[in-house]
């Protein structure tokens, strides 16, 4: 096959790491959904706390202060869309 591929100008790329090799099992679902920075994120320019975005993904407010290593598999999967969801983007690989 061939063909050509072009970039938009305005292209954000978020990306999901399916071998999760970036998740720190120490941390909290709290902490790695705001990196660490506090108890609210912005998700499309509104600002929301991390229990009302947790609980988006089915997760439950009592799992915020959960560490991360105590997920299962699917748990883990969702956190990290979850994530990756909250970032600015156009395109997910």
């Amino acid at each position: 096959d061939s063909g050509t591929v072009r970039l938009g100008t305005n292209l954000e790329i978020a990306t999901l790491d399916q071998k999760r090799e970036a998740v720190d099992p120490q941390e909290t679902l709290a902490q790695y959904l705001t990196d660490g920075r506090g108890e609210n994120l912005v998700i499309n320019g509104e600002q929301r706390h991390v229990v009302s975005y947790m609980k988006d993904f089915l997760f439950k407010p009592e799992q915020a202060r959960t560490p991360v290593r105590e997920l299962s598999g699917g748990e883990r999967a969702r956190l990290i869309l979850a994530r990756v969801l909250a970032r600015p983007a156009n395109l997910l690989v």
